[in-house]
């Protein structure tokens, strides 16, 4: 059998969309499929960012996909469902586990909302998302602002723009109390920090 999967921003009015997320947009009126759907407490472990995404694997695996017989689940679906979550084509979604486990029982399964990214890939996005969560928490938006514009920076192709904005950056990091700094100063490239030791900032 043949499946998609979407979100519902793309596939909320296809006449084959079948909502496998506990809530639903307002604008949805299609099926839900319950037994495919995360349960309360994955999602709350989730948001509060206490689960990584290789332990959200095993327990959505182990509480939801063990449980379930995927060729029943299959002809429940029908052919040419359109299973539709929240998150874009490459964020992190159950619904590319449920795609990969529909899979490995010989069905076919594309995604429909736009690029495609593996698991892995998908996987890989969303640590390096939580990495720069990390990198913020626990700064003021004086602190944030230096290390966004650390990020503008070298996100410039221009030789010219990048010392503009390192520039800007400096100016930022001398506003800051020593205290404000020492936090910083550890978070930033060595690159920055080098730049910083040769303009006598610390």
């Amino acid at each position: 059998m043949k499946f998609h999967t979407s979100n519902f921003a793309k596939s909320a009015s296809d006449p084959n969309a079948i909502s496998i997320a506990r809530g639903r947009p307002k604008f949805y009126e299609g099926r839900q499929f319950w037994p495919l759907c995360p349960y309360k407490k994955h999602l709350e472990m989730w948001r509060t960012g206490n689960m990584s995404p290789d332990e959200w694997d095993l327990m959505y695996k182990r509480d939801v996909l063990d449980v379930l017989d995927v060729d029943v689940v299959a002809k429940q679906l029908g052919d040419g469902a359109v299973l539709c979550c929240w998150e874009a084509a490459d964020d992190y979604c159950h619904r590319f586990q449920v795609a990969k486990w529909l899979k490995s029982a010989g069905h076919e399964v594309s995604e429909t909302s736009g690029r495609y990214q593996s698991p892995e890939k998908i996987i890989e996005a969303e640590m390096i998302r939580k990495e720069k969560n990390q990198k913020f928490e626990g700064l003021s938006e004086r602190q944030k602002k230096v290390l966004k514009l650390e990020e503008t920076a070298y996100s410039c192709k221009k030789a010219g723009s990048r010392d503009m904005i390192l520039k800007h950056l400096e100016s930022e990091y001398r506003m800051l109390t020593s205290d404000e700094q020492v936090l910083v100063y550890g978070r930033l490239d060595e690159s920055v920090r080098e730049r910083l030791l040769q303009t006598s900032l610390l």
